[in-house]
Parts: structure tokens; C-alpha cells; sequence
């Protein structure tokens, strides 16, 4: 049960930026329909958010690439990864 939560909350941390993208492409979409916003600011919503998205992924994959190549020619390197529920302070 315990295992088929963790990886059920892997799901949700591996499309993190997807879901924070979409979320704020629907309030935006919902905003707009009900006037709060103009067509410019939904625009202009809509570009930081892109832009953010496509910087995220990007590093996120240089990173993965670097990682590789370095453990390709023998050094062995490796992604920390905080565990929820840490005691010791990280």
C-alpha cells in the first residue's frame, strides 16, 4: 500500500510544471471569459508562462544530458532526491 502511494505521488512530481501550466492556462481562459482580464493580459499571461515552462524543461533535460555523458565516461553522479518525511533536516 505504502509503495503504491509513493509512486501514485511520483506521478503528480514528474508532471508538476504540466499541471501548474494547464492550471494556469484554464484561470486564465476562465478570467477572460468573465472579463476580469483583456485579451493583452491573457497574452501576456500566457507568454511568461510559455517562456517558464520551456526554461524549466530545459534545464531540467541539460541537466539529465550532463548527468549522462558524466556517468557514460565512468564517474558515477547522482541526482539527490528529498524524501518526504526527512528528520534530518534537508
Amino acid at each position: 500500500m505504502k509503495q503504491k502511494l509513493a509512486d501514485f505521488i511520483a506521478i503528480f512530481l514528474g508532471l508538476r510544471k504540466t499541471i501548474v501550466m494547464f492550471a494556469l492556462l484554464f484561470i486564465g481562459i476562465v478570467f477572460r471569459i468573465e472579463e476580469l482580464i483583456n485579451g493583452e493580459q491573457l497574452v501576456d499571461l500566457l507568454k511568461a508562462t510559455t517562456i517558464a515552462f520551456f526554461a524549466a524543461n530545459s534545464v531540467e533535460h541539460v541537466g539529465e544530458t550532463i548527468r549522462h555523458y558524466v556517468n557514460s565516461k565512468g564517474q558515477q553522479v547522482t541526482e539527490e532526491e528529498a524524501v518526504v518525511g526527512d528528520s534530518d533536516g534537508k
